[in-house]
């Protein structure tokens, strides 16, 4: 329906906010650190436009469940930075 996705009124704004954060010098060097993207870059990306994709098309439920699993495993991974 119309109106039910966390961030359906401006489509793409997720993609978006994505990029900006993907360019910063902390999540980069996260990403080096913690991911097999170089092995599995088809399966890092398929696993990224998903959680966009709930949190920008998904129910609210949805979009804080994502969340959540992601906070997670940047706490496991000591990469968790609220700042």
């Amino acid at each position: 329906m119309p109106g039910d996705g966390v961030g359906s009124e401006e489509p793409g704004v997720g993609v978006r906010a994505l990029y900006l954060q993907a360019l910063h010098p902390v999540a980069l060097r996260g990403v080096m650190a913690n991911s097999d993207f170089e092995k599995d870059a088809w399966g890092r990306l398929l696993r990224t436009a998903d959680f966009v994709g709930t949190l920008s098309y998904g129910t609210t439920e949805a979009a804080e469940a994502a969340g959540a699993r992601v906070r997670r495993i940047h706490r496991l991974l000591g990469v968790d930075d609220p700042d």
